[in-house]
């Protein structure tokens, strides 16, 4: 080595680099960008230290909520793409090699290497360093020196490592920072969007309305009709205190407001073009129907019986709740109020036997079955004809397979239609049995005691509104069923 006295000499160092990482730099040969699997698999190992070179900040993601759910995922690969291009890789490899050698790249020399890195027009870099930078030939005899940087594949193996630690600090707090700012943007634009979607729901259910109008009225009068009946009789039967009213007739008339708060639950959401919520609605209709049917077809004891048979429910629900209560992160009951409880379900066992401990344990004795089911009780009130729709309400209620592909509210020619609004199909079914049930329940309501004339004509309307609202639904749905022209 050569020096000249009193002259600062450059120095060049010749980077030649491993033939792996220079082919994928060419053209033509561009890896593809990174898979979002690595930096999940990244994301389970935990944050490492901060990331050595120059990284994109995800913070600058900007969401436009129009573009579809995947514009988050598409930017993402975007970034990533750019971001980890081969020339960059190189790049921060370059850097990272040179400063563990001791050698402190100027940001003109960054710069050199990055046109050097855009021509790949050569399988070296040629990178020219004043004799500061390179402290390992200060003090040599030299005038030029070429140094030649190689590198072992253990450090290129811990230069990806990095590049995946570095992905694992960069991706979860990218993902906070966005999901903030979106959460916030979000609620701040909610008022007009809501405004917009409220519109748009508002006209739609006008549609339904007043495509569904002479059916609908006809219910919604049914209803009201059922509802100041059953309130007048209620009324007019407990104003004399001098007399005790069975305890049936307690019973029939809390099941009968229950009825009819149902019924109108179905209204609202036939009006709206709901006609699955409705239908599920309706199921719980029917089960009200059948149990009033039990009820007022025997005396005071199997009306005792169930009403008791709270007691039963009770002590299940406060089961439930003290073994899921820690996980629900709420208090656990009382430990004197749970011993009530379960005194109570044991004195009830001691009265009724252990039978009546069972669901429907309540009608066990009047069944004259051990442990009877809600489709017995309704064999035995004759409503069990009803069960195939029963059956078909229930799809809209459990999360068995057949309910997310049967879809009442969809029409027959619009085949397997994913379904996640209203619709102005299918009000015909829940709307005539919602009819039917609830003049069931009133009938049976006002018929407990002994009847006059005017409950007796009353019942008789309510005949003529079930069958006026079950072929006013029928002939539509019929009408609308039909294919539209092509």
């Amino acid at each position: 080595m050569r020096k000249q006295a009193h002259q600062t000499v450059p120095a060049q160092a010749d980077i030649n680099f491993e033939r792996e990482l220079w082919d994928a730099a060419r053209p033509h040969q561009r890896p593809p960008a990174p898979d979002i699997g690595l930096v999940a698999e990244v994301l389970s190992r935990g944050r490492p230290a901060a990331q050595p070179w120059p990284l994109c900040s995800l913070s600058t993601w900007h969401l436009s909520t129009g573009d579809g759910v995947s514009i988050l995922q598409e930017i993402f690969d975007q970034v990533l793409d750019e971001e980890l291009s081969s020339q960059n890789l190189l790049f921060w490899f370059i850097l990272r090699i040179t400063r563990d050698r001791g050698i402190q790249v100027t940001e003109e020399q960054e710069k050199e290497i990055r046109r050097q890195l855009d021509r790949l027009d050569t399988d070296s870099l040629i990178i020219t360093f004043d004799e500061d930078q390179v402290p390992f030939i200060r003090g040599e005899d030299s005038v030029d020196e070429v140094i030649t940087l190689d590198w072992s594949d253990e450090e290129v193996d811990g230069f990806l490592k990095d590049i995946s630690g570095a992905l694992a600090e960069l991706v979860p707090g990218a993902i906070e920072e966005l999901s903030t700012e979106i959460y916030h943007q979000l609620k701040k634009d909610a008022p007009s969007m809501l405004r917009a979607h409220r519109r748009d729901r508002r006209a739609y259910s006008k549609d339904v309305s007043s495509t569904w109008r002479r059916p609908l009225d006809l219910l919604e009068s049914h209803i009201q009709i059922c509802v100041e009946a059953g309130s007048e009789f209620v009324a007019e039967t407990a104003k004399d205190a001098s007399i005790e009213q069975p305890l049936v007739f307690g019973v029939l008339a809390r099941l009968h407001a229950r009825a009819c708060r149902v019924a109108n639950e179905v209204l609202c959401l036939l009006s709206n073009g709901y006609s699955n919520g409705a239908h599920a609605r309706w199921r719980s209709l029917h089960e009200i129907s059948t149990v009033v049917a039990f009820i007022a077809e025997h005396d005071d004891e199997l009306a005792e019986r169930y009403t008791l048979h709270q007691g039963i429910d009770s002590y299940r629900a406060a089961e439930q709740y003290q073994k899921h209560c820690g996980s629900l992160g709420s208090p656990p009951l009382d430990k004197g109020e749970l011993q009530a409880i379960a005194a109570r379900f044991n004195e009830l066992k001691k009265r009724f036997g252990e039978d009546y401990a069972k669901p429907h344990g309540w009608g066990a004795k009047a069944l004259g079955m051990r442990n009877p089911r809600f489709v017995d009780i309704e064999s035995a009130v004759g409503l069990d004809h009803l069960r195939p729709f029963y059956k078909m309400a229930s799809y809209s209620v459990h999360a068995d397979p057949k309910g997310i592909f049967f879809n009442l509210a969809l029409f027959p020619w619009e085949g397997d239609m994913l379904l996640a609004g209203p619709s102005f199909a299918g009000l015909a079914d829940p709307g005539q049995s919602t009819a039917i049930s609830l003049g069931q329940i009133t009938t049976r309501l006002l018929l407990v005691t002994e009847p006059n004339i005017d409950r007796l004509v009353l019942c008789h309307v309510l005949f003529k509104y079930m069958d006026a609202i079950s072929k006013e639904f029928v002939e539509l749905q019929s009408e609308l069923e039909q294919p539209p022209a092509t």
